[in-house]
C-alpha cells in the first residue's frame, strides 16, 4: 500500500508508476501528462497534427500492412515543415512498397481519400504489384511527395 498525495488516500502498489514520482498514483500522472501535452500543442499546432498523421500512418502499417514502421514523428514533422504543408492540408502516409516497413526510403505522402484507396485495395487483393500500378500516372491518384521523389532528404 503507498500513499496518493493528488488521492489522499492509500492505493494497492500496482495502482503507482515505479518512476521518479513515486507519491502519485498513474490516474494523476496521466492526467498532468496530458495536460501538459494540451499546453505543448497549444503554442506548436504542427506538432499536434505530425502526430496525428504518425499515429494513422502507424495504425494502417500495423493493421493493414501488418508492418514495421520506421518512420519516427520528428520525420514526419520535418517532412510537413520541409514541403510546407499547413494545418489545413490533408496529408497521410502510405508506404511505396507494401512488403517493406515504413520508413525515409519508402513512404509516399498522399491525401486521406487516396489513402483510404490504397489500403482498401490492399486488403481486399493483397498483391504487390496490384498495389504499385495505383501510383501510376493513369490511376491519377493525389501524391504530394514520394520517397522517389524526395531525394533530397
Amino acid at each position: 500500500m503507498r500513499y496518493c498525495v493528488k488521492c489522499k488516500s492509500f492505493l494497492e502498489q500496482s495502482k503507482f508508476v515505479m518512476a521518479k514520482n513515486r507519491n502519485t498514483c498513474r490516474e494523476h500522472i496521466n492526467k498532468q501528462h496530458a495536460q501538459y501535452q494540451i499546453e505543448r500543442w497549444k503554442k506548436h499546432p504542427m506538432e499536434r497534427k505530425a502526430h496525428t498523421i504518425w499515429q494513422i500512418a502507424y495504425l494502417d502499417c500495423r493493421k493493414t500492412f501488418q508492418i514495421k514502421m520506421k518512420l519516427g514523428l520528428k520525420q514526419v514533422l520535418k517532412l510537413l515543415e520541409s514541403k510546407e504543408f499547413g494545418l489545413e492540408n490533408d496529408v497521410r502516409f502510405v508506404p511505396l512498397d507494401p512488403l517493406e516497413p515504413l520508413s525515409i526510403s519508402n513512404f509516399c505522402m498522399t491525401n486521406a481519400a487516396t489513402r483510404f484507396d490504397l489500403c482498401f485495395m490492399w486488403r481486399r487483393v493483397h498483391c504487390a504489384e496490384d498495389y504499385k500500378a495505383c501510383f501510376e500516372p493513369k490511376c491519377n491518384p493525389t501524391i504530394y511527395v514520394s520517397s522517389r521523389l524526395a531525394v533530397e532528404l
